[in-house]
């Protein structure tokens, strides 16, 4: 296989070019996708594709401060997160609880809390009133 043998094709012989060989564009069709003006043959339309540069340029900014705004966002949740489960009951042995999990847990505890001082009113008022029945 020496340098001059790229492709498999024969050139000029209309089959399909091979590896490595270069297909020549057609000169009778204007190149409206390599920023050629419509109806005006090689003049380039530099400043719309300043434009669109400038414009990609703007939305690449703009989506990396967004991941970098998710970013903080999901390290704020996250920090809550383990954070609150500092607070709810579990056993040591127990793995790192989810964030659903952890959620279910709070709910439940809380309402377990609120259970307990109820409890506690209910009686405290029963007493008031076993003392005053008595005065």
């Amino acid at each position: 296989a020496g340098a001059g043998a790229a492709g498999t094709g024969a050139e000029g012989d209309g089959a399909s070019p091979g590896v490595g060989a270069v297909r020549v564009p057609e000169r009778s069709a204007p190149r409206e996708d390599h920023g050629l003006l419509p109806g005006r043959r090689g003049r380039h339309d530099d400043g719309a594709a300043a434009v669109e540069t400038r414009e990609q340029a703007k939305r690449t900014v703009q989506r990396h401060a967004a991941n970098i705004r998710e970013r903080k966002r999901m390290l704020s949740i996250n920090s809550a997160f383990e954070e609150l489960r500092g607070h709810v009951p579990t056993f040591p042995y127990e793995k790192r609880l989810s964030k659903i999990d952890t959620l279910r847990l709070a709910i439940a505890y809380i309402a377990l809390l609120r259970e307990i001082l109820n409890f506690q009113n209910r009686t405290k008022h029963n007493r008031l009133n076993d003392i005053i029945k008595i005065l």
